[in-house]
């Protein structure tokens, strides 16, 4: 008999993975099985919920949350989940990738200027504000130019 903190028959703790059965919780989301839904969300919402929190603060991490879950269930339906047991991983990489794409965002929307109804003819422009410091690649294009 297994309690409540997953020990199996013979007294060894269950690994999450196996609680889980990985396998059909991608096949289910691949079927698009409600219940695997609901579980693959379980799996996502706890780790990625903090990592955003850690990252942005509490601003607009629902919406980072759902956009990784989406990610994540588009993943598996595509296909590109080869091995279901390696998913927490891929769930980790997406993420990650989702908060390096929310930071580059933010660091655009800083370069550019949106211009209102207040300046004559202008509204709904936006202008890209030049950065005065060069960024990694300007740097080595300086130095290969250099003899």
């Amino acid at each position: 008999m297994s309690d409540a903190r997953g020990d199996n028959q013979n007294g060894h703790t269950a690994n999450r993975s196996e609680e889980l059965n990985l396998t059909a919780l991608v096949a289910g989301v691949k079927a698009d099985n409600p219940e695997a839904m609901e579980q693959l969300y379980g799996l996502c919402n706890k780790g990625v919920r903090s990592y955003f929190r850690r990252q942005f603060g509490s601003q607009d991490v629902d919406d980072k949350v759902h956009d990784s879950f989406v990610a994540v269930v588009d993943a598996v339906r595509r296909g590109n989940v080869r091995e279901p047991e390696a998913l927490h991983g891929y769930i980790r990489t997406i993420v990650r990738k989702k908060a390096a794409q929310y930071i580059e965002n933010l660091m655009q929307s800083r370069r550019s200027v949106f211009l209102d109804e207040e300046i004559p003819n202008t509204k709904g422009m936006t202008f890209e504000v030049p950065d005065k410091h060069p960024d990694a690649e300007q740097n080595l294009m300086e130095s290969r130019k250099k003899p």
